[in-house]
């Protein structure tokens, strides 16, 4: 869990069980698939009459649907972290750039320091209503 790394500040939805993503620079990244929930529903109600009288054909018919979808999805709903090493690195002596070969991408996720971070607010909701006759 992204709590147990010192991660804070993210969903507690039961759909999101970690990160959605994180970067290192020198080793890959770490995903986790969007959560999202879509439903679609089609009611549909018809009927045909037919009359016949001598040489003559009548055929009456309705057709009525209802559509109704719904989409929900929390896209970058634990955040996003992009971890360069920029927190183990060596500083000494007022540099405001790090030694060469200091710093570690790794030790700064394991030290729960990243240097870029992102999080959505809120979720994407959408539902749609129709009638068709």
């Amino acid at each position: 869990m992204a709590g147990n790394a010192g991660i804070t500040g993210i969903s507690t939805a039961s759909v999101r069980l970690w990160i959605t993503g994180a970067q290192f620079h020198e080793l890959r990244g770490l995903s986790d698939p969007t959560p999202r929930r879509e439903l679609d529903q089609t009611y549909t109600i018809s009927d045909t009459v037919a009359w016949n009288r001598a040489k003559h054909n009548w055929r009456f018919g309705a057709d009525y649907r209802r559509i109704l979808q719904s989409f929900r999805s929390a896209r970058n709903a634990n955040g996003s972290f992009v971890f360069t090493g920029f927190a183990t690195g060596d500083y000494s002596d007022g540099a405001t750039q790090a030694a060469p070969n200091t710093g570690y991408d790794f030790a700064d996720f394991l030290l729960g320091l990243p240097q870029q971070t992102s999080l959505q607010s809120g979720t994407d909701s959408y539902d749609f209503r129709a009638n068709f006759v």
